[in-house]
């Protein structure tokens, strides 16, 4: 299941919306590392990294150049493609080459590519309900696409927990080790955002019990 054998041309041609997803990440990055830095935060911010918690509506007319006087709400997806670092974008890419395509496969590829948009939009979401919830600590800056990633171990763990009887060993024993390593790399490594993981993977693992659900229903 989560054995790559296919050459790149067979990778593109199988799983397009994932090789885009992929492409972006990386000419965000080069464009960024030409620009100032991936890890420069004026570039951050200046591409569409996430900030949480949003700023109020007296701080953001100090900001003007920061935030165009809008909340920027496209930074909900922007900041998905968007990595700090170098080993930020490795981690993150061979996540997505190697996990993400049998989800392509099992969902189309409209679907999968909304699915992956909305459980990085989650992540983000929940960075900011939580960084909300606690004014003074200042704001936060995030990029990635963990929330996404999570999401779809969100969606493999639903796959197992409720369709265990079409899982082989091999299978299920990954899965469960993927979760659980990605639980103890959220809370143990730092700067990186708990929330965002745990917001996507609730939203993968809701989106996939929430179709199956509605698959069993059918065959009823």
């Amino acid at each position: 299941m989560f054995v790559r054998t296919e050459n790149l041309r067979s990778y593109i041609r199988l799983y397009p919306v994932n090789s885009a997803i992929l492409l972006i990440c990386i000419v965000f990055f080069v464009v960024m590392t030409l620009s100032g830095g991936t890890s420069d935060s004026e570039t951050l911010l200046r591409f569409g990294a996430f900030i949480s918690p949003f700023p109020d509506s007296e701080w953001r007319q100090y900001s003007v150049d920061l935030w165009g006087g809008s909340l920027d709400f496209i930074r909900f997806v922007t900041s998905i493609f968007i990595h700090i670092g170098f080993s930020h974008l490795l981690f993150n890419g061979f996540s997505i080459f190697v996990f993400a395509p049998e989800l392509e496969r099992l969902f189309g590829h409209i679907r999968y590519a909304i699915f992956f948009i909305v459980t990085g939009i989650a992540g983000n979401l929940a960075s900011h309900l939580v960084a909300a919830s606690r004014p003074f600590e200042g704001f936060t800056l995030s990029a990635g696409a963990s929330g996404s990633i999570f999401g779809i171990f969100g969606a493999y763990l639903a796959l197992v927990v409720l369709r265990r009887a079409f899982i082989d060993k091999g299978t299920y024993t990954t899965i469960v080790t993927l979760v659980v390593m990605g639980a103890i790399y959220s809370f143990i490594v730092p700067n990186v955002s708990w929330q965002g993981h745990l917001g996507g993977f609730l939203a993968g693992f809701i989106w996939m019990a929430a179709l199956l659900q509605i698959k069993g229903a059918r065959r009823r």
